[in-house]
């Protein structure tokens, strides 16, 4: 994940342990400092206060699902890096596993402790193959 991704996936994590997406993460995503009200149901939703500097117009519905869309496809896609992070073993043992391997001369570390503690997680987790989800305003829509 680059730096921008890993910023983003906090963002959709706030103070939760999962990715979490919805039309209130795309509009705060889309407008961060918006402040607002809307009336939603049966798929239709609609604005009844919008009070943002940097966003003067409340977003339109298909930009929103864009966004909320974008986020699906993001949150499926990098999910892999939050089960990885959660099952590497503890930074205290991977740090004793790679001074053991140093020690040993056996760095990169193939076939050591370390290295096979954080392959048996990668393998578990595999990163999904093609290349991540652009967000919709890096695309021009």
């Amino acid at each position: 994940m680059t730096n921008d991704e890993i910023f983003y996936a906090q963002y959709l994590m706030g103070n939760n342990s999962k990715l979490i997406y919805g039309i209130d993460t795309a509009i705060k995503a889309i407008a961060p400092s918006a402040a607002y009200d809307m009336q939603a149901g049966n798929g239709i939703f609609s604005f009844t206060r919008w009070e943002c500097n940097d966003v003067p117009v409340a977003p339109t519905k298909e930009r929103i699902m864009l966004e909320h869309d974008y986020q699906k496809e993001f949150c499926e896609y990098h999910q892999y890096f939050l089960d990885r992070a959660t099952n590497y073993p503890d930074i205290s043992i991977l740090m004793n596993q790679l001074w053991d391997a140093m020690d040993q001369s056996k760095i990169p570390g193939k076939g050591t402790d370390f290295y096979n503690s954080i392959k048996e997680v990668n393998d578990k987790f595999p990163k999904p193959e093609g290349e991540p989800p652009v967000r919709p305003e890096l695309t021009g829509k």
